[in-house]
């Protein structure tokens, strides 16, 4: 491969990935791959999962696509005589009806990507692994979740409160790639950013759930971008917003609950049954709206949660929070640990 040439493999590659997810036809294949056993176990694998979306969940008559886009941006690569290595990162957008009559609707993704190109003979390359194929891992109706985040969107500081109401009540069914949680980056982020905020992220008088997503996106939880601050779970940088659930206590204690992307978290009875990286959420007062979000760095000799904050920042803090001037004896937790896809 010389030069530039390898820019071509991915692009085709990621059409005909695109390709089979318009038109829903998956026994398209990308002509790119090296088939090996793994390879094929994978790609049929892929296949089963769509079909049987297809044959089971997807109602024509409910939504409808109408555009796949996927882009590799590249950050790092490294090539010699037989092998190319590139890792980038991976931005796929889907336009989508979520009725006939509706208008049309986007939503994207972005995951970190490294892929592997092989010649056997210098002018015929593949892809050594599967990579870029999303999984239909969840189909819903997230309208409920939705209202909750708009109905709570005065939780929080007053950075938050003045974040328009442009809650957009359909359908979205996320396809997201197959990733997974790398705990020990969700906490190496915890220790290194407790005190002392990242600046490449606003600072908010309550900053708690802002710097939980934080963690959350350092240990490999892509974002899922929607075009409605009440949807998916996503950050544009400081002018261009950010979603209710990334910054906002109760929004995203009501999308761990939901089970479903990109944490696909599950809650656990008791504070032991958690493990470094999963989340505690505080309702203090006991009303049913949650107020406070933790991040478990480590535990006591007993096995019970040590965690990290921000607002009053925090670390290695006792999880119960019984010395909280917010406590009350009405508190209630939830813990959730986060389950990824592959985890």
């Amino acid at each position: 491969m010389v030069g530039e040439a390898w820019r071509t493999e991915v692009n085709q590659y990621l059409e005909e990935i695109d390709k089979a997810l318009l038109s829903l036809n998956f026994s398209i294949l990308p002509q790119q791959m090296k088939l090996t056993e793994e390879t094929k176990k994978a790609i049929r694998y892929w296949q089963e999962a769509w079909l049987q979306w297809r044959n089971g969940q997807y109602d024509p008559e409910s939504w409808s696509l109408h555009a796949v886009h996927t882009k590799l941006t590249p950050i790092y690569e490294a090539t010699c005589s037989s092998n190319v290595i590139v890792s980038g990162l991976l931005h796929r957008r889907i336009y989508y009806r979520p009725t006939p009559s509706a208008p049309l609707e986007f939503y994207e993704i972005q995951t970190n990507e490294q892929i592997k190109l092989i010649s056997d003979d210098g002018s015929l390359w593949k892809f050594e692994q599967v990579w870029g194929m999303p999984m239909p891992l969840f189909h819903g109706n997230d309208s409920d979740l939705a209202n909750s985040m708009n109905n709570n969107q005065e939780q929080g500081s007053s950075s938050h409160n003045s974040l328009p109401n442009d809650v957009v009540n359909s359908k979205i069914h996320p396809v997201v790639l197959s990733y997974r949680y790398n705990r020990e980056a969700a906490v190496a982020y915890a220790n290194t950013y407790w005190e002392t905020p990242n600046p490449a992220y606003p600072y908010f008088q309550d900053d708690c759930t802002n710097f939980i997503s934080q963690c959350l996106h350092a240990g490999g939880i892509p974002m899922i971008f929607t075009n409605s601050r009440a949807k998916g779970w996503w950050y544009r940088h400081r002018k261009e917003g950010w979603s209710f659930s990334w910054a906002i206590a109760n929004s995203l204690e009501s999308l761990l609950a939901k089970g479903g992307a990109p944490f696909y978290a599950q809650q656990r009875e008791s504070p032991q049954e958690l493990e470094l990286g999963d989340i505690i959420c505080y309702d203090f007062t006991g009303d049913g709206r949650w107020d406070h979000n933790t991040i478990v760095v480590a535990k006591d000799e007993q096995g019970f949660p040590l965690v990290n904050a921000h607002t009053f920042n925090a670390q290695y803090r006792y999880w119960e929070y019984l010395d909280s001037t917010a406590y009350t004896p009405a508190i209630k937790y939830r813990f959730f640990h986060v389950m990824a896809i592959d985890n």
